[in-house]
């Protein structure tokens, strides 16, 4: 027995893991690895039935009589994952407003704060002056530019980009103006492809270079009209040919729910254009018409007048004149 004893090794440490495989081990019986087995999991229970006890006492340590949380528990549960996300919002507004270098679609320029108005008494945020305009004869390549960029307005008061301030933020006198700056930069961002703010630089040699391609597809206009003429100033603003660029639309629009093309539904929308020019000159030329008979029959009644009334005639007629010079003015 002694030399059996000498002979009996164990090859490895057979309860350091969880689980026994009685296949793997030599000289222990089967039933002591059973033994081990459910001793080693009852104490793997006991340590998760304390675990579970011990969680379910710091939750309800948490909540009142009748359920009601506690305000650790509305801290924990309501008030701290708000107050991270409200953080959250105010740091990407600063991050817009300040700028940063490198950060696409932040202007350099951008102000450091909000400017208030004076809505229903009340001081309302916003993103742009209560007094902000958007100038109208600048070229459509300045205007693409402030979109991306920002600009810096007559009073030095800097904006940010235009692309990132909501049309809520605009005032109302400019609200249908800037809607239209929005259509039309959108317009000129999907036709040069264009997802990010590119430099100053950039969006120039892009206009330059594909500004065949926005004249085909009617964003923007040919230099000279269908005469020849050349475009006036008012005529290469950005305001006048983006509100081109919007009945071009619309023409689109009809020419399709018409089914028509679009040169056959343009041909009729001039000619409804012309007839119209036509019938305002001729009301026009009536009613001079009219106010020059009138003046006439003033100027006789006038004269016909009693001797001791003639003395006033002259500025009467002077003032009946002048009416009828103002009227005419006016119509024409």
């Amino acid at each position: 027995m002694t030399k059996v004893k000498g002979a009996t090794r164990i090859c490895h440490a057979w309860d350091d893991s969880p689980y026994f495989d009685v296949t793997d081990l030599t000289g222990i019986p089967s039933h002591i690895v059973t033994y081990v087995n459910q001793a080693k999991l009852g104490a793997k229970l006991d340590l998760k039935f304390n675990e579970y006890a011990s969680m379910l006492k710091e939750e309800l340590d948490k909540r009142q009589m009748g359920g009601n949380m506690t305000m650790e528990l509305i801290h924990q549960s309501i008030t701290g994952p708000l107050k991270e996300q409200l953080e959250t919002i105010t740091n990407a507004v600063q991050l817009l407003r300040e700028g940063v270098p490198g950060h696409p679609g932040v202007a350099q320029n951008a102000a450091a704060e909000f400017w208030t108005w004076d809505v229903d008494e009340k001081t309302v945020p916003r993103l742009l002056p209560e007094d902000f305009v958007l100038n109208p004869a600048i070229s459509p390549l300045q205007i693409w530019q402030q979109w991306h960029h920002g600009l810096t307005m007559p009073d030095r008061k800097e904006i940010g980009a235009l692309k990132d301030i909501p049309p809520k933020d605009c005032p109302r006198k400019q609200h249908r103006t800037y809607l239209r700056m929005r259509k039309f930069c959108k317009a000129l961002d999907s036709a040069a492809n264009l997802s990010a703010s590119e430099s100053a630089e950039t969006l120039a040699l892009v206009y330059h270079s594909m500004t065949s391609t926005f004249t085909d597809l009617g964003i923007l206009l040919a230099t000279t009209t269908a005469v020849g003429r050349k475009r006036t100033r008012n005529e290469n603003g950005w305001n006048y040919i983006a509100h081109k660029y919007e009945l071009r639309l619309s023409l689109q629009k009809k020419a399709a729910d018409a089914n028509l093309t679009f040169d056959e539904m343009e041909k009729r929308e001039n000619e409804k254009q012309r007839e119209k020019e036509t019938r305002k000159r001729a009301r026009r030329r009536e009613l001079r018409r009219v106010v020059a008979v009138e003046g006439e029959d003033s100027n006789h009644t006038i004269g016909a007048q009693s001797r001791h009334q003639r003395g006033r005639t002259p500025a009467l007629a002077n003032f009946t004149g002048q009416i009828v010079g103002a009227a005419t003015r006016l119509l024409t």
